[in-house]
């Protein structure tokens, strides 16, 4: 069998790797998605039209060398959507992606299956898949994305195992028997719960819609804010992350915090990288649930549905500790701590839309537990992702770069910080593409 570049994972970053590539000129690419549809992911697999992106229409061309290509693609597709502003359904988006890589077709073969080991040959690398499959490689591509989160700890793991309880809140089955008049509880308060919450909400479910959070916050919305230049200087900023917390905050005095917030996308990358490694775990454990509610923010028209939905009634922000949970044949008691005391709620399903696993250590995960096992790569201090070179390439046990294996996306989550957004991935799935075909 012919050797090529094989790409294992077919999101947003594995498919702008392969039509990069493409572009230019390589052959002989291997994209390897273990879903029906490759270039959707789980960020755009969805067919819900009230999922809408999270970033206006002008900021997500997958061409970092395009910046219109996007709103084109709108232009003569959708056209009702071809504003700059626009918030634009996320199917949409996966439709643009596949188009983008059925224009590879040539160059990219889609192969749906899930890699589950990579082991070198002689001669390069052979992937093995769970269909059975052994792929040879010259070099492989880890674009795994994000993985599905962990179950909360509790006092009675054991309810884990129930049909009411979805650990996954993309599961095809999480809506799967839930009756219209069943009460439901969001575990977690982030982008995945609103989006759970927006499905019902469209579904005109019936039941109560009980969201959990440890601390009360919830995504902020857009708004229309001017452009500033880096209110921090990586040189200069504090190298603490309480020092970064009041050098923002005094930025933002008397500016809309979101211009500000928005100002440090330059710099973030090298801001994080001049933090030393006791001051990031400390700013992942105190700040990082801060920050994400203020940058990844949701569509204007979002943030009014749920907030409507939440003034009716209808959805009920809970802030505590998930305690534990008592199952019986009317559903489940959720036992929450809270300030005043424990709490219970009497819910019929518990989704976990929890932010995913970022903890390689914890990982169940075939693939990435082989390569550790191997030596042929090794978590980074964090463990929050895989440690690489400069440009991507995976460092084994030995702490050499590898010359065969290369990563982008949340797998340099622990080393970038901001690497799961468009405008970083497809800038990064460009510049590895390039890499590769010049060796």
């Amino acid at each position: 069998m012919h050797r090529g570049i094989v790409i294992i994972g077919g999101g947003f970053s594995g498919t702008m790797t392969a039509v990069h590539l493409a572009r230019l000129g390589v052959r002989g690419i291997t994209l390897l998605e273990r879903r029906e549809h490759p270039a959707r992911g789980v960020a755009y697999g969805t067919e819900h039209a009230c999922h809408l992106l999270n970033v206006p229409a002008a900021k997500m061309s997958a061409l970092p060398d395009e910046p219109e290509h996007f709103l084109q693609w709108l232009t003569a597709h959708e056209p009702a959507y071809a504003q700059p502003g626009a918030f634009v359904p996320r199917p949409f988006y996966a439709r643009y992606l596949q188009s983008l890589l059925e224009a590879c077709a040539g160059a990219v073969v889609t192969l749906r299956d899930e890699a589950i080991a990579i082991t070198p040959d002689g001669r390069g690398l052979t992937v093995e898949t769970r269909g059975g499959k052994a792929l040879p490689a010259t070099r492989v591509v880890l674009a795994l994305g994000n993985f599905p989160p962990g179950n909360p700890p509790i006092s009675t793991p054991g309810f884990y195992s129930s049909r009411r309880y979805v650990q996954w809140a993309w599961a095809p089955h999480t809506f799967d028997g839930l009756q219209a008049g069943d009460d439901v509880l969001l575990v977690g308060s982030g982008l995945t719960t609103v989006d759970k919450a927006l499905v019902l909400l469209q579904r005109e479910h019936k039941g109560a819609i009980h969201v959990l959070s440890r601390r009360g916050l919830v995504p902020q919305r857009h708004e229309p804010a001017d452009a500033l230049p880096p209110v921090l200087e990586p040189a200069s900023a504090p190298r603490t992350a309480l020092g970064l917390l009041k050098a923002v905050r005094n930025a933002a005095t008397g500016r809309n915090w979101r211009a500000v917030i928005d100002s440090l996308r330059p710099v973030t990358q090298q801001l994080w990288q001049n933090l030393p490694v006791d001051e990031k775990r400390r700013f992942m454990k105190r700040l990082r649930h801060f920050w994400d509610v203020h940058r990844h923010r949701v569509a204007p028209q979002v943030a009014e549905q749920v907030q409507a939905a939440i003034d009716a009634g209808k959805i009920s922000v809970h802030v505590g500790k998930l305690h534990g949970f008592h199952e019986d044949d009317s559903g489940v008691d959720a036992l929450i701590d809270t300030g005043q005391g424990r709490m219970k709620l009497h819910v019929q399903r518990v989704i976990n839309c929890t932010g995913p696993e970022s903890n390689y250590r914890n990982l169940h995960h075939p693939l990435v537990a082989s390569l550790l096992e191997q030596g042929l790569a090794r978590t980074d201090a964090l463990a929050m992702g895989l440690d690489t070179d400069e440009r991507g390439a995976l460092i084994g046990s030995d702490g050499q770069p590898s010359k065969v294996l290369y990563t982008l996306g949340p797998a340099l989550k622990g080393k970038l910080w901001e690497t799961t957004a468009v405008p970083e991935l497809r800038t990064q799935a460009r510049d590895l593409a390039l890499r590769l075909a010049s060796m």
